[in-house]
């Protein structure tokens, strides 16, 4: 595996592991478990949509870096923002239990 893909994958697990820990206690085997997700770290240039309301997801997203955005579009075509994401947010963790997007990220 390249190098600084191996980077980037560790990188989201110590992201996300950090987030959990701030909640409380994580056991030694809950972070090992954590460290062994599959990862895939993707790039979005800013004001790209990347989760489209009406898919049918399959995977969730973790926050690295920058904003993220949470919105439905109104009649008029315009974004009604619901929620901004930082890093470390799952933002579309609950959506694994939608048959259908509600939402667009």
């Amino acid at each position: 595996m390249d190098q600084a893909v191996e980077t980037r994958q560790r990188k989201a697990a110590d992201r996300l592991t950090r987030k959990l820990l701030s909640l409380g206690p994580l056991p030694a085997a809950e972070m090992d478990a954590v460290g062994r997700l599959p990862v895939q770290v993707r790039s979005f240039s800013a004001n790209a949509t990347f989760v489209q309301e009406g898919d049918d997801p399959a995977q969730s997203c973790l926050v690295l870096e920058g904003f993220v955005f949470r919105y439905k579009l109104v009649r008029s075509g315009a974004r009604q923002i619901s929620a901004i994401h930082i890093p470390g947010d799952m933002p579309d963790l609950q959506s694994l239990h939608l048959r259908r997007m509600d939402h667009s990220l």
